[in-house]
């Protein structure tokens, strides 16, 4: 095959279609993605090529730059830069931070196309940083406890990746065990 896919991360809004029998082309992703598309999805590993963050990669007329973005495990931001003097930005799903701005790859890059994601760009949507939002639960985390000597649990929703720095977080600052499904 002759095509080449581009995986930016690990939620099934993005690895729709990916399974045992994909046959369209090699996929190009973060060791962390292929592990997960190969180990719970069954794509074929001879169908996947797997590109550190911060490496980049030459194919078909283009450098491709993986770099961190601050999503889940193994989420990337992708820089293309074309034989044609055209460069191309993007995002997949990304969780942006001042340092974004200091990667090495986009410095004194003109970006001719942005691909942003933009779910939540309304200004209705402003989020603290992740590391407060941490900070913040376990914080409350520890409250909990404090008011409940006798015992208690903490339940914490997680439909898939994304939230395991909360949850590493959690078991480093209590040092309580964790239990999650098989399946995560």
């Amino acid at each position: 095959h002759d095509r080449c896919y581009f995986l930016t991360h690990y939620h099934s809004d993005h690895y729709r279609g990916l399974s045992r029998v994909w046959s369209h082309g090699l996929i190009y992703c973060t060791s962390t993605t292929a592990n997960l598309i190969c180990n719970v999805l069954n794509v074929d590993v001879k169908k996947v090529r797997r590109v550190n963050v911060g490496d980049a990669i030459t194919i078909k007329g283009a450098r491709v730059t993986f770099m961190d973005a601050n999503h889940c495990p193994g989420a990337a931001i992708l820089l293309f830069q074309l034989d044609t003097g055209l460069t191309h930005l993007h995002t997949g799903d990304l969780r942006y931070c001042p340092a974004m701005k200091l990667y090495p790859a986009l410095q004194n890059v003109k970006i001719d196309r942005l691909y942003l994601d933009t779910t939540y760009a309304h200004p209705k949507h402003t989020f603290m940083a992740q590391d407060e939002s941490i900070t913040r639960i376990v914080t409350l985390a520890k409250q909990f406890i404090a008011e409940n000597p006798e015992g208690g649990i903490i339940y914490m929703s997680a439909y898939n990746l994304g939230k395991e720095r909360v949850i590493f977080a959690l078991n480093d600052a209590l040092q309580v065990p964790v239990f999650m499904d098989a399946d995560k």
